[in-house]
């Protein structure tokens, strides 16, 4: 009989160390979502910001040659009705008719969620102007929440 005890061999798993492997492979799946949602949203921002800049090169540029900012209040930039930003009086326009220099071929629109982000240009004498955004988290020197761009830089 003690011949037959060392012969045997185990089959397989037993309930209890399935039970293990799938509890640790819940955790890891866990800390993977939450980690590449936090990674989204620090890519958003990143983008966010980026376009930002390149608005406010573009707006500079503008200035540079028309002595001035667009004139506009409360323009949604990257909507069907301002997807571009050329040398027109209004700068910001629907498509590229009537324009002899483009600025920003296509305006960007803010990444989503959250869903009531977008980025708003306003000039009510064009020697200034703001341009606000949100930012879901603190990126680099910024805070979350709702920032403001303007000629001297981003607050």
């Amino acid at each position: 009989m003690g011949a037959k005890l060392l012969n045997y061999q185990r089959q397989g798993f037993t309930l209890i160390e399935v039970l293990v492997v799938i509890f640790i492979l819940g955790v890891l799946l866990t800390l993977t979502v939450a980690s590449l949602a936090n990674s989204r949203a620090t890519t958003r921002d990143i983008i966010r910001v980026s376009d930002v800049r390149q608005l406010q090169s573009a707006l500079e540029l503008y200035f540079y040659n028309k002595n001035a900012f667009p004139v506009a209040a409360e323009i949604v930039l990257g909507s069907a009705d301002y997807g571009v930003f050329c040398d027109t009086a209004s700068g910001f326009q629907g498509s590229e008719e009537g324009c002899s220099a483009v600025y920003f071929k296509k305006l960007p629109s803010a990444p989503l969620p959250p869903a009531d982000n977008s980025y708003i240009y306003n000039s009510a004498d064009g020697k200034n102007y703001t341009l606000t955004f949100t930012l879901e988290k603190e990126t680099g020197t910024l805070a979350a929440g709702q920032r403001t761009a303007t000629p001297e830089g981003i607050q």
